[in-house]
């Protein structure tokens, strides 16, 4: 947010009235605070603008600053502001943009961090070639990885450290969020951080439900809001939503990638499917892939495929906070189980993908 023309008010009602008390010039200072936030409608829509603005009178009188939620770290643009909003409602709430999401590993680093930074650079420029995005007037800048990532890596930075000096253990999820204002083409780089959720222990129920997504090579933040039928409308205790289209391929998660393995069998090896094409691609499925060929698995970029379940005997996802997770049990469309066979490869797969994320992640902090 912008402050000026509000301080710059806030002086000259002190000016034009030295016998007013500082309770009445804070309390028109909030008031001209609120007006603002709530005519910046461009960027923020009237729910973020009360959030962030409005400041209950005994908080005022104490003091008049933003106030900044503990459970959740906002950093706009290099500079933190309030948020009361976990990262799902941030990218339900705030304008729809290109997004990312990513995690730190031993709280300093950032895994894959210049795969997040291509992907809001690449994203931005899917959006605004398909109507989706307004042209930012740095549009050539924020769409070259490497023009973008001094901001990126700046504001990043500056959310990670405030995050963890007011959260002393535990790894965090970091989700950036780029808006444009339609009208003036100015852009808000944000990043939030919150705690990252704990992987389960145990394999878990995954369904088959819903089709993939359109433009699924864009991260577009309208897909937290379009995924939530399908997330409602999942069975007890399951775990992910796995998207079919009609031919049967199953392509993806509803926030993961999905994987189908066959054992080596004779003199045949291994052999992983996952899709390529039609999906978004995560940071967790860049490493697992590279490792594969060093597990004796052999690596098939074509989608599983709802015909040939017999086939599988293991299958598993992954994405930022479950790594590679093996699933257990699959709901088919016609609501009937299919249990896989085993977690074997998969977990051999995730041992050997703990011990090469440190190589892949970029410091953040001293």
């Amino acid at each position: 947010f912008c402050w000026g023309t509000s301080r710059g008010l806030f002086c000259m009602i002190r000016g034009r009235h030295p016998a007013a008390t500082l309770t009445a010039a804070v309390r028109t200072l909030l008031w001209l605070r609120t007006a603002e936030g709530l005519t910046r409608r461009s960027f923020h829509s009237s729910r973020i603008a009360m959030v962030a603005t409005v400041v209950p009178p005994q908080m005022a009188m104490v003091a008049p600053v933003i106030p900044l939620a503990t459970k959740y770290t906002l950093v706009c643009n290099n500079e933190r502001v309030a948020c009361d909003l976990c990262s799902e409602g941030l990218l339900k709430t705030y304008p729809r943009g290109p997004y990312t999401t990513g995690r730190t590993h031993h709280r300093n680093s950032i895994f894959e961090f210049d795969f997040h930074n291509s992907r809001i650079a690449e994203s931005t420029s899917l959006m605004v070639a398909a109507g989706s995005l307004a042209r930012p007037t740095d549009f050539a800048r924020l769409t070259d990885p490497a023009t973008l990532r001094p901001e990126f890596l700046a504001t990043l930075r500056t959310a990670v450290k405030h995050f963890g000096e007011e959260h002393s253990e535990g790894e965090m999820k970091v989700t950036t969020l780029l808006n444009v204002d339609e009208s003036s083409g100015k852009h808000q780089l944000l990043v939030h951080v919150q705690p990252l959720g704990i992987r389960p222990d145990l394999p878990v129920k995954v369904q088959i439900l819903g089709h993939p997504r359109e433009n699924a090579a864009a991260k577009d933040s309208l897909w937290i809001t379009a995924r939530e039928g399908l997330w409602e409308g999942r069975e007890a205790n399951t775990h992910e939503v796995i998207l079919m289209d009609d031919d049967g391929r199953l392509m993806e998660g509803l926030s993961s990638n999905f994987y189908a393995i066959t054992h080596a069998k004779d003199s045949k090896p291994a052999v992983l499917y996952t899709a390529k094409e039609g999906v978004l691609l995560g940071t967790v499925r860049d490493l697992a892939l590279k490792l594969c060929p060093g597990q004796g698995i052999e690596v098939v970029e074509h989608p599983p495929n709802i015909k040939d379940m017999a086939s599988y005997d293991e299958v598993f996802i992954s994405s930022t906070s479950r790594w590679v997770l093996p699933v257990g049990e699959v709901v088919l469309p016609d609501k009937t189980q299919w249990l896989p066979k085993s977690t074997e490869v998969t977990t051999a797969l995730y041992r050997d993908l703990l011990g090469h994320v440190l190589e892949n992640s970029t410091p953040v902090l001293d």
